[in-house]
């Protein structure tokens, strides 16, 4: 089987060792026709910024010239070099790993960060440094300090090389202060913060002809500030069209791998139109022509369908990925806005789209607004660009996988309101009974006990259908047996809900749900919202996609807080109801 470099970020070992790797160095050459010389990109978490950091690294440094052919051969700038391969010194700073749990401890990580920096970049260049300087960088207590060391020695030496930086989540620590503590945020990032200090020495670096070439990465602007203010030198690629494919995979390019790794056609066609719902949909411009998988999450689920026998992975979303955007939810609480932030969420998963002006530049000293918070789930990959519309850009959520952790997050804070814990409401066994034997009641009766408790008077007079299916498909998500679609379009057609078998699940129905909401004013109308409710179940079982004999309709009707009626029904039965 094809080897396929899974947690992999070093570029050599990936080319040594023969694994797969999607060319992307072609990208080298339209970075060196840039007229600018100092440039920022960022993506979501887990979409290869690492491993192309990596190869910028044996690219352009010196000291890697001998195995230029070795590791870049084969490879579109193997054949296309450009003047400035293997001509600069590397200096490679990583701030992936940050104790920001308060301001000391942030400031000594981002200082030994630095230092580790500035160690390699002497191993790697021993003769330009002597014994006494080098004493003297160990010594130095601030990071701006270490750096300027550094240029000094090469300004004694005269060197003909010039520094490319290379910086690794140049913001990793800044969104976890953003999250967990605004205070230790400001007096980092802000007018006086360390983190400024740093990049105004570069800025001084770069005017004095010792740094050529800056490249950070990163996920979120929330420390540009820090850039523009001391450092506005910088050149902005995450949003423009020629970059939007830099990293990542397209649908093109995941369904060669699938084939690559011994996948038939006929069965790369199949997995490929469930790996476009699951992972694939981001887009970083309004101009963009291709939608992107996120690397991380299309090798993780190939791997996991070989090691499963050719079956889909048990757990589709990777728990390393889970793991990274389970802290995003944190930003659900900036500010002490959980409440505003509820009810933006509310409208994302109803409307599944929202409108707002993109924040690209966050600055400390404003106040984190709500297009800042929109903004920051774009960037985190909670969002993307669905298209510009009049002056505003419209946002939809990714795929299958984010919508996932939204509902989940949705789920936690509809019950959070509710006032008791989800482990009392038995949410598990209920849904197991209605999928696995056919019976809604139990589900159903849930519902109506999360609305009576989740929504006051006032909340009731706004509360309607699009709410109650937003809360059900909430109750629903954690059950990753299926795939649960909102207004799933078949036949021109559309059922509320939909519960969709995950393939090698073995459960028993796929389930189709049609709900109708009343306020209780409207009371009287009940017997005709139920009469409708079956007609519009009728015609969805009637469908090619539903007329199966494992298909199960459910109808509900709800009625302020009351579930008023309900019933089931099969494709195969003659009497319906």
């Amino acid at each position: 089987m094809l080897k396929l470099p899974y947690g992999i970020s070093n570029f050599k070992m990936l080319r040594e060792m023969g694994y797969f790797y999607q060319d992307r160095s072609q990208f080298l050459s339209l970075l060196d026709s840039q007229p600018t010389l100092y440039h920022l990109f960022l993506r979501p978490r887990k979409f290869g910024k690492t491993l192309f950091l990596s190869m910028l690294d044996y690219y352009y440094g010196i000291e890697h010239k001998g195995i230029f052919e070795q590791l870049f051969g084969d490879l579109y700038i193997g054949k296309n070099p450009t003047a400035q391969a293997n001509s600069f010194l590397i200096l490679r700073l990583d701030f992936s790993a940050i104790d920001s749990s308060s301001f000391e401890n942030t400031y000594a990580g981002f200082r030994r960060n630095v230092l580790s920096a500035a160690r390699d970049f002497i191993s790697r260049y021993p003769d330009l440094f002597n014994s006494k300087i080098i004493e003297e960088i160990e010594q130095e207590t601030m990071p701006e300090s270490i750096l300027k060391s550094i240029t000094d020695a090469l300004k004694q030496q005269k060197t003909k090389h010039k520094i490319f930086l290379l910086v690794d989540e140049y913001d990793q620590f800044a969104n976890e202060l953003l999250s967990f503590n605004q205070t230790n945020f400001k007096d980092s990032i802000g007018r006086n913060g360390f983190v400024r200090k740093f990049y105004e020495t570069v800025k001084v670096a770069t005017a004095e002809g010792l740094i050529g070439r800056i490249f950070l990465t990163g996920v979120s602007p929330v420390a540009i500030d820090a850039l523009t203010s001391g450092f506005n030198i910088i050149t902005d690629l995450t949003l423009k069209p020629a970059f939007n494919e830099m990293i990542g995979f397209t649908h093109p390019e995941a369904a060669s791998l699938l084939l690559k790794c011994g996948i038939s056609e006929e069965k790369s066609k199949l997995l490929i139109a469930d790996l476009m719902k699951w992972y694939n949909g981001y887009k970083f411009s309004t101009n963009a022509v291709n939608s992107l998988f996120n690397s991380n999450m299309l090798i993780y689920f190939i791997m996991g369908y070989f090691e499963n026998s050719e079956s889909y992975p048990n757990e589709m979303l990777d728990s390393n990925v889970l793991s990274d955007y389970q802290k995003i939810q944190k930003i659900f609480e900036i500010g002490a806005q959980e409440n505003e932030r509820y009810i933006l969420l509310e409208k994302i998963l109803n409307e599944g789209y929202i409108d707002f002006d993109l924040v690209y530049n966050f600055s400390t000293d404003a106040e984190f607004t709500e297009a800042y918070f929109l903004s920051l789930l774009f960037y985190l990959g909670m969002l993307t660009i669905k298209e510009q519309r009049s002056g505003r850009i419209r946002f939809i959520i990714p795929n299958y996988v984010i919508k996932q952790l939204y509902f989940e997050y949705f789920n936690k804070l509809s019950l959070k309101k509710s006032e008791f814990p989800a482990a009392s409401l038995n949410i598990g066994d209920a849904v197991d009974i209605l999928v696995n034997k056919g019976n809604p009641e139990i589900f159903l009766k849930l519902c109506e006990k999360v609305i009576k408790t989740n929504y006051s008077n006032r909340d009731s007079i706004q509360f309607d259908e699009k709410h109650l299916k937003t809360m059900m498909i909430g109750l629903l998500i954690p059950f990753d047996s299926y795939m649960i679609h909102s207004e799933y379009e078949t036949d021109r057609i559309y059922p509320d809900i939909f519960l969709e078998r995950v393939p090698g699940r073995k459960m028993i129905h796929e389930v189709v749900i049609e709900l109708k909401y009343l306020q209780k004013k409207d009371k009287k109308l009940i017997d005709e919202k139920c009469k409708s409710a079956k007609f519009q179940l009728n015609n969805y079982l009637e469908t090619t996609r539903f007329n199966k004999a494992d298909s199960l309709g459910i109808w509900a009707v709800f009625c302020g807080s009351e579930l008023s009626d309900w019933g089931t029904a099969t494709s195969v039965s003659n009497d319906r109801f």
